[in-house]
Order: structure tokens, then C-alpha cells, then sequence
């Protein structure tokens, strides 16, 4: 192999002491000029010195290492050779490298690239016949190497065989059961075990399994046959529970979250759903510390929607004046404003819902009418807004809780009226085929569409489905649910 102009010089000033001592002393001078310049107030000296030092600094040690480089493979390509011409049972360091004059660190390096070369060699059959273990062992003593470096040198090598081959296999993305099991017999062969086979190809194994997963995972759904090849992934490459859970917890948890969104976007929660649930929790090993304010979610979907089944609470303790058999469902503080007045005109004071009548109770203002005189309900993100009959307008209820007043409201509507008033968010009152909500959830990136939040989100009709809107990926966004309560505010 011809060395360049450079690689010559470097040697060249390496190899000769005079050289080599001048080199430094011209460094160190300059850098001497360049402080003195700095002290003395004369810049332009330190303008120049400076440049000169570093740059016959840098130089010396670049030389440096690029001459260890050149001796290192000038010693092994004529060990290579001697080797190939005496056979190993002619072959001595000392006689390959007859005439050479090359520094011991060179030596000593060519002899482990060497040892490594024949390794590599020796495993490119994957197999470690008991003829070629014999001979390998008499190479490294010929090369003078200690057990330990050479037991290093081959567990590189293994391993370095073993990643070329799991890469060659990982080419469309999985591992199918025929590669499993070679897969295993190579680790077997090499002496590899399970953890230093990982540990080797950590890091494309990380990325092959996540890709994997989220290839199957984007549908919003694992099918059995595909949670059946994760696992065969799992074991073909040694992954533990532990690691593959780690390596796919953010995608997990988006795959959670999504599952809740879908399953909370009609407003009920089923036993199947929460099974479903449960079950993908156990699957996907989430912690239930990580998935704990996605399940509260879920939690405030069942309790809403069993109150707008009829399960209705009940305020025991109050000092309302109420009929005998008259019960109290709702009692706390609320800022009360009367048809489509200004906020001037909003009075402060306590908001009771009965079996019977919703009752505004306030210092300066009273006022009560019966259930069955709501003939709509709205909900935005701080108020309720009610629509009654015979003339009487519109009333704004503004609450800490506008959601569960709602429920609350429609429930009674119902069982008064028998009949069931229109719901208080429209993108759940209207069914949503889950391939749209799949596509949806991927289109808005598991985000709310307006503030990017990724908790509490639902799917929403941009027209509500009252108004026309259709049930289609065009027509539908992800919101969260105060970005949603906050489109009904507008819309209101």
C-alpha cells in the first residue's frame, strides 16, 4: 500500500530525532511569543504567534497518531505475509518482521489485529471446527498474546458475526420462526449467550422492535397474530419483559390512550371496554402509576354516563325546602344570568337541581321552574345552558362542574319527559366507526388539533352532527376536552 506525501512527512519528522525536536521547539517557542504578546500589550504578536503554536501543535499529534496508524499496518501486512508463505508452523514475529525498524507498540498492535483477522476468518462458516480451536490457539502463541486478549479479540469478532447476521435477517422488519431458530443455533455455535448476543446488537435490535411495533400498533389495534410475532421477536433476540417494554413505553401509552379515546367517545363505557382495557394494560406491562390519569378519564366517563343512565346522586345534606317526595341531585355555588344578557347582568348565589325543578337561590334574585320545561341542554367549558319552553328563554348556569350538571339535567329531562333530549356534546351523541377514528387519531398526531394537548382527548364533529356535519376522517378533529368545551362556548 503507498503512503501519501503527507503520510511520508509525518514519518519522516517522527523518525528522526532532530526533526522531531526542532518541530516541538518551534510549537512551544511560538506559544511563548503569543503569551509574551498578551502580557506586553502587543497584540498583533499574539495575532500571529498564537495561530503558528496551535497549529504545530495539532499537527504533531495528528502526525503522531497517523505514524502509530501506518507502523501498526505496515508490521501486520508483513506478518499477513510471512504468514501466508511459512505457514503457521514456520511462523515467528521475530523473522516476519526481520529488517523492519517499527516501535513495540506497533508490533504489539499488528499482532492482535492479525490474531483478529484469522478469527474472523475461522468464523465465517459459523463454526469452530476442534482442527481450526487447535490452531488458533497455537497462533496466539506464536503472536505471544496473553489468553485474556485473546479471548477478547474472539468474543469481538463473535460478536461482530453475530450482528451481520441478525442484520441480514432483520431486512423486512421481523423475524419469522424459521429465523428464529437459526438465529438461536448461531449463539449457540459462537458461545454467545443470550445477554452478550443482546447486549452486541443492542442497539438494532431497540430500533427493529419499536419499528415493529409500531407498524402493527398504527391501526390502533394488536391482532393476536401480530402480538404472536412481537413475542417471536422477543424471543429470538433475548429481549426481557423489562427491556421491550421499556423500548416501546411511549408508543404504549399512545396505543393506550388512543384505546381510551375510542372507547370513550360515545360517553358509556361497557364491561367489555373496561375488560379491553385491562387487558391491553396487562399486554403492553404499563405501569399503573404511568397510565393513571389516562384511566381517570375513563373513570369520569363511566360516573357521567351512569348518571345520564338514571343513576342520579343524591345531596342528603342541604336546607332546601322540598316536597316529600322530592330529592336532591345537585346543590352549589353558581353565577346565574338569565336569556343573552351581559355578564352585567349575571347574579351570584347557590344552583339546586330536584327530582322535580332547577332552583336558583340569590340574595337579590330567586327563581325556580320544572325539569319538564327544558326542552335543550348545552354544555361549554364553564356553563350550562338550558332552553325552555312557553317563551321563558334561555338560562346560563355557570358551575365548577358544567359536565356532571349536564348529566345530571338530561337524565331527569328524560325520565320526565320520556324522551331524550339532545345531548350535551355532540360528538358523542353521535356513533363514530372506529377506522375513522384511526385515521383521525393518526391525521392529528394523538393531539388536540387546537393546543396540541394529548390527555383528555375526544373526537369531535367540526360541524356538529345537528347542523349537518358527517361522520367522516374530513369532518372530524381530536380536541381535548377543555378545547372542546371552549368550541361549544363559541358556538353557544
Amino acid at each position: 500500500m503507498e503512503r501519501t506525501r503527507l503520510e511520508d512527512w509525518a514519518i519522516a519528522i517522527l523518525t528522526n530525532v532532530h526533526l522531531l525536536v526542532i518541530a516541538v521547539g518551534c510549537s512551544l517557542g511560538a506559544m511563548v511569543f503569543a503569551v509574551l504578546g498578551l502580557v506586553l500589550g502587543l497584540h498583533l504578536l499574539t495575532f500571529v504567534a498564537m495561530p503558528i503554536g496551535l497549529g504545530l501543535g495539532v499537527g504533531l499529534v495528528l502526525a503522531l497518531r497517523k505514524y502509530r496508524r501506518l507502523t501498526s499496518m505496515e508490521a501486520e501486512r508483513l506478518m499477513l505475509s510471512y504468514l501466508r508463505k511459512a505457514g503457521l508452523g514456520g511462523f515467528a514475529v521475530g523473522p516476519a518482521l526481520k529488517g523492519a525498524d517499527l516501535p513495540e507498540s506497533a508490533v504489539r498492535s499488528a499482532c492482535l489485529a492479525v490474531y483478529e483477522r484469522c478469527v474472523g476468518q475461522v468464523l465465517s462458516d459459523l463454526t469452530v471446527t476442534e482442527q481450526e480451536r487447535h490452531a488458533l490457539d497455537a497462533l496466539r502463541e506464536k503472536l505471544q498474546l496473553a489468553a485474556a486478549e485473546a479471548k477478547r479479540v474472539e468474543e469481538r469478532r463473535k460478536r461482530a458475526v453475530y450482528s451481520r447476521e441478525l442484520d441480514a435477517r432483520l431486512a423486512d422488519g421481523e423475524i419469522d420462526g424459521g429465523e428464529a431458530v437459526e438465529l438461536r443455533r448461531i449463539r449457540r455455535t459462537l458461545g454467545l449467550s443470550d445477554v452478550d448476543a443482546l447486549e452486541a446488537t443492542s442497539s438494532t435490535v431497540h430500533e427493529a422492535y419499536r419499528s415493529l411495533f409500531r407498524r402493527f400498533a398504527a391501526d390502533g389495534d394488536l391482532s393476536d397474530s401480530e402480538l404472536e410475532r412481537l413475542q417471536r421477536f422477543v424471543d429470538a433476540t433475548g429481549l426481557t419483559t423489562e427491556q421491550w417494554a421499556e423500548i416501546t413505553e411511549k408508543d404504549s401509552l399512545d396505543l393506550y390512550r388512543r384505546t381510551v379515546a375510542m372507547v370513550c367517545q360515545d360517553g358509556e363505557v361497557t364491561d367489555g371496554e373496561i375488560l379491553k382495557l385491562r387487558t391491553l394494560q396487562k399486554l403492553l406491562h404499563l405501569s399503573e402509576r404511568g397510565i393513571r390519569p389516562i384511566k381517570r378519564e375513563v373513570e369520569r366517563v363511566m360516573e357521567l354516563g351512569q348518571i345520564r343512565a338514571g343513576k342520579l346522586p343524591i345531596v342528603r345534606e342541604h336546607d332546601l325546602l322540598l316536597k316529600a317526595t322530592e330529592l336532591c341531585h345537585w346543590l352549589t355555588a353558581c353565577t346565574y344570568r338569565s336569556g343573552a344578557a351581559q355578564r352585567t347582568g349575571e347574579l351570584g348565589g347557590r344552583l339546586a337541581v330536584t327530582s322535580g325543578r332547577v332552583i336558583f337561590m340569590s340574595p337579590q334574585r330567586s327563581e325556580d321552574f320544572r325539569i319538564r320545561k327544558i326542552i335543550n341542554i348545552g354544555a361549554t367549558s364553564d356553563a350550562v345552558i338550558l332552553q325552555l319552553t312557553g317563551g321563558r328563554g334561555q338560562r346560563v348556569c355557570i358551575v365548577s362542574d358544567p359536565e356532571k350538571l349536564a348529566a345530571i339535567l338530561y337524565a331527569l329531562v328524560r325520565r320526565r319527559n320520556f324522551l331524550v333530549a339532545e345531548r350535551m356534546d355532540a360528538s358523542r351523541s353521535r356513533y363514530i366507526p372506529d377506522h375513522v377514528k384511526v385515521d383521525v387519531w393518526q391525521r392529528d398526531g394523538g393531539a388536540c388539533a387546537r393546543c396540541g394537548a394529548t390527555e383528555y382527548l375526544e373526537f369531535d364533529h367540526i360541524i356538529p352532527f345537528s347542523k349537518g356535519g358527517s361522520n367522516t376522517a374530513r369532518t372530524i378533529q381530536l380536541l381535548c376536552r377543555r378545547c372542546n368545551l371552549e368550541k361549544g362556548s363559541e358556538l353557544a
